[in-house]
């Protein structure tokens, strides 16, 4: 997959101690499987963290959390399905149709230059809470955290 690496800062990490920052790998839908079709929604942003921010599997999906929330949760210590006051505006989800980049960079996160890796991971937590603007048009799409069992340079076997 091609994917960023985004490093949130230390500062954001409350309740890590010893952790000075997260990475987070993003990558972004397959564009040629989006629908026009209402409530048909294709497509899923990957986002894997280096670092397991809990011990739990895979559960119910929360309606007004999307997965890019769930990793801000997950780096202030709360619970990852943790919904903001006024959910269904959440700003890292359907509250906002900034691409997921750019939605962690408002966190404070450093971005990196896109890569092609290859990548094994633990499903944790999906949803169809995330939106973007692609091609000029708003877009609803699913997102996915997943826990890495292993990141590879792309170029590699």
């Amino acid at each position: 997959m091609l994917a960023r690496k985004a490093i949130v800062p230390s500062s954001y990490l409350s309740e890590m101690s010893g952790i000075k920052s997260l990475a987070v790998w993003v990558s972004d839908p397959d564009p040629t499987i989006y629908s026009n079709e209402e409530w048909v929604w294709r497509g899923t942003f990957l986002y894997l963290t280096e670092l397991w921010l809990d011990d739990a599997g895979y559960g119910t999906v929360w309606s007004g959390c999307s997965a890019l929330q769930a990793v801000e949760n997950g780096v202030e210590g709360k619970e990852l399905t943790d919904r903001k006051a006024s959910f269904a505006m959440e700003p890292l989800g359907r509250g906002s149709h900034d691409h997921p980049v750019a939605k962690l960079e408002s966190l404070g996160a450093r971005i990196g230059d896109l890569r092609r890796i290859t990548a094994l991971y633990k499903k944790r937590y999906f949803t169809d809470e995330q939106c973007y603007i692609w091609g000029g048009k708003q877009r609803r799409v699913n997102d996915l955290l997943g826990y890495p069992i292993f990141i590879s340079d792309g170029k590699s076997g």
